[in-house]
């Protein structure tokens, strides 16, 4: 917190402090780089400047991306306030987003995201476990994260906002050549780097030209593996990771009204082992980060995006097609060696042994198949008027396939030791195949038809009402199978259709005050589908179905929305000496989907009332001189719970309890240029401060279902980063440190259910020490 302290105050002193004295000496030199420094988005669907857009945008452009050092969603998440990106135990890569407090473990996800324009992100549903992936920083032109709900022009999974990786257009007119190579070390971890590399020309000047690229990274492990079970079974830095990214994008112009550009997106990212550790095994502040798992536990996580965009613009009216298709796998491999037992025998059997087994090791097995056609074509004015229009149609049919399976091939052995019985003769039904726990199939489609339309009227000078609205069809068929000696007859059978139709709306209200000068009022609803639960064992878990009120597992699960009210300002002061953009909110969270764990470690989807979400945002940049930028980033949430329900005599959620996440999130940073050996240099020290999550959670609470005095918060996280550059024969060659001090916070520190002995957690990679070199061309 004192390095944070440290280096937020000196942000937030030069951008308080002695401007009036220096404003009118660094007007012209801010002026002249104001311009330069404005990002283009289309938030909105068309190319507007982010001070003129009236939606709470964080946008950050490729300088921007390397400037910072971001790499990853988690990279963009500890810059941007509102965003939280999760990861989660139960998946060994993927990861959950949330902005603005509107988090769920269950369910669609409530944040979209899309590269260019097709959504990519993931349905939490029965049987998959694998989150949502993102791509990874490189040849980017943007990245925009917008804050609010985005239903009207995004979709359904938008009710929280969206997160947009813009990739560049091939060019018909100039060629351009962007590279980056890096090595890094990591404290007390194994080396990594990156190469990587991207050419756009003409082939045919104004008619052909086309865009490539290939990207590969080496992640360094810093978690070991030394399994409980087997002294011989060690591994150092278990958790490393290779990232393979490849993009190829070619424009076409037959006619000077028609643009076609066909694209391919390719990442596949492997990693070796998960980078949660165990608790009773490490420590943490020192440094030490040791998992006693019996197995590596891999993933393998790939995606094509092959898309054809088509734009005419003819007479005014310019009409945009996209189409894509997006296919993830997802492979990966759980060590459940020191659950299983637990949750469907007892606390007694966590560790346990069994004769004629050196290990006693449960696996599991995941398969996750996703497929996506999207097809969405929009209609719009083309030449900015007072009156700008755009309505629009989209299709969607996604599918998800999974088939997990649990091998417990000592099982028999286990159960006869302990209980002088089979597993058939103990539960009534065998192992599956004789070999498996558990298997599952699942087999779900989605189908979404909308029409959505925007209108933008400045009815009055400088003063401009937006209104949108989208109108869907959502259809989810689901068949899912499961088997299991924990269930009661063995199989588990779950199938059936759900139909909703919902409609989002968006009114705001937005009023230029001048050229450099904007305020606005928003209102917008958001939307997320329902979804399917799967079984939980029983009798095992009949308990806690019962305190929860139910006698066995809800097939279903219904849609929730979310209703936000937002006012903003953005704008310029002193000819660009200081660029600002504020927002402050308020949302109401109806209807809540929530996964409930239950005290047999198994989850269970509910709806589960209301909550509320209140915070703002703020960010301030200012440009001295032309060699001095500082800047800050302030976030606030505060989302709770409004209702308290009860099952029985505990709480699924009560009043006041809070939805997980940092209230405070900080980011400060300054850059000095200046030359040096007559090359042009810089130095740039960034800090990011999350502060530690404020209660009361479930698990603090007696009157909770989940009360468990033996966990805790996630502690404040502080990261200071330091970057010194020079710039020599078109390379940008970059000498930094990240997390500078080396901090190592706990996070996600979680036991299976309540009161159980056994902990798991993570934290941010200690400190790397690293060389770049980027090439702009």
């Amino acid at each position: 917190m004192a390095a944070s302290a440290g280096s937020l105050a000196i942000a937030l002193a030069a951008l308080t402090s002695g401007t009036s004295a220096m404003a009118q000496a660094a007007a012209d030199d801010a002026s002249e780089t104001a311009q330069s420094d404005t990002i283009v988005v289309t938030a909105t669907r068309r190319s507007e400047s982010v001070l003129k857009v009236p939606v709470s945008v964080a946008a950050l452009s490729q300088q921007n991306l390397d400037d910072r050092g971001i790499r990853t969603i988690q990279d963009i998440a500890a810059q941007t306030p509102g965003l939280n990106i999760a990861a989660s135990a139960g998946s060994v890569g993927g990861m959950r987003a949330s902005i603005r407090g509107i988090n769920s473990t269950a369910g669609a996800s409530t944040t979209a995201t899309y590269i260019d324009d097709t959504p990519v992100q993931s349905r939490n549903s029965a049987l998959n476990y694998s989150l949502s992936t993102f791509p990874r920083v490189f040849d980017l032109d943007r990245v925009e994260v917008l804050r609010g709900p985005q239903g009207t022009l995004f979709g359904a999974s938008s009710m929280g906002g969206a997160i947009r990786f813009i990739t560049p257009a091939p060019s018909l007119s100039g060629t351009s050549v962007y590279g980056r190579a890096s090595f890094v070390t990591t404290d007390g971890g194994s080396p990594g780097g990156e190469v990587g590399l991207a050419i756009g020309a003409p082939i045919v000047e104004d008619k052909i030209g086309f865009r490539i690229s290939a990207w590969y990274q080496h992640e360094g492990g810093y978690v070991d593996r030394a399994s409980y079970q087997d002294k011989n079974s060690v591994q150092d830095n278990a958790d490393s990771s290779n990232t393979y990214v490849l993009r190829a994008a070619l424009a076409l112009k037959p006619a000077e009204w028609l643009t076609i550009t066909p694209s391919i997106y390719f990442q596949d990212q492997k990693i070796n082992d998960t980078s949660y550790y165990w608790s009773s095994l490490s420590d943490t502040h020192a440094g030490v980060f040791r998992s006693g798992s019996s197995i590596p536990q891999p993933s393998h996580d790939r995606f094509w995006l092959p898309s054809l965009k088509i734009v005419a613009d003819t007479g005014g009216i310019n009409i945009t097609s996209v189409t894509s298709h997006y296919a993830r796998d997802v492979n990966e491999i759980r060590d459940q060696s020191q659950t299983n037992n637990l949750t469907t025998f007892g606390p007694k059997y966590l560790f346990t042994t069994v004769n004629g087994y050196n290990q006693v090791i449960d696996t599991w097995y995941s398969h996750t198949k996703q497929r996506d056609y999207v097809q969405e074509i929009r209609i719009q004015n083309s030449n900015p008027s007072r009156f700008n229009w755009l309505v629009g149609g989209y299709y969607s049919h996604s599918k998800i396939f999974s088939d997990p399976v649990l091998n417990s091939a000592y099982l028999n052995d286990f159960t006869q030791q302990y209980f002088g019985k089979t597993v058939a003769q103990y539960f009534g039904t065998g192992l599956v195949d004789g070999l498996y726990r558990y298997t599952g199939v699942e087999n779900t489609t989605e189908e979404q038809f909308a029409a959505f339309v925007n209108v933008d009227w400045e009815f009055v000078k400088n003063l401009k009402l937006t209104v949108g609205g989208r109108y869907s069809s959502n259809k989810l068929v689901y068949d899912i199978t499961e088997r299991s000696p924990t269930y009661v007859t063995g199989v588990s059978h779950n199938a059936g259709s759900i139909k909703e139709t919902p409609f989002t709306p968006k009114v705001s209200l937005s009023y230029d005050a001048g050229e450099n000068l904007m305020f606005y009022s928003t209102y917008a609803r958001g939307f997320r589908t329902g979804g399917v639960n799967k079984a939980v064992p029983m009798p095992a878990c009949s308990a806690g179905l019962a305190a929860l009120g139910l006698n066995g597992t809800p097939p279903t699960y219904n849609s929730d929305t979310t209703d936000s009210y937002e006012l903003g300002s953005k704008g310029r002061i002193g000819g660009g000496l200081l660029s600002f953009e504020a927002s402050v909110y308020q949302i109401n969270w109806n209807n809540i989907q929530q996964s409930i764990r239950l005290t047999c470690a198994y989850p269970v989807t509910l709806n589960t009332g209301r909550a509320r979400s209140r915070g703002f945002d703020i960010n301030l940049n200012m440009r001295p001189t032309n060699n001095l930028r500082l800047g800050m980033t302030v976030g606030y949430n505060n989302a709770k719970y409004l209702d308290t329900l009860k099952s029985g005599t505990k709480a699924t959620v009560f009043a006041g309890q809070k939805i997980d996440g940092t209230p405070w999130t900080l980011n400060g940073f300054f850059e000095y240029s200046f030359v040096y050996g007559g090359h042009d240099a810089y130095i740039r020290v960034q800090d990011t401060y999350n502060s530690r999550p404020q209660g009361p959670f479930g698990f603090q609470n007696p009157i909770s279902s989940v009360y468990d005095p033996t966990r805790v918060t996630n502690e404040a996280m502080n990261k200071l980063d330091v970057r010194l550059g020079l710039k020599a024969g078109g390379v940008n060659w970059t000498l930094f440190s990240e997390n500078l001090l080396n901090a190592h916070p706990i996070l996600n520190k979680a036991n299976l259910y309540a009161y159980a002995p056994f902990f798991t957690e993570r934290t941010i990679r200690p400190r790397t020490i690293g060389l770049m070199a980027t090439l702009t061309m």
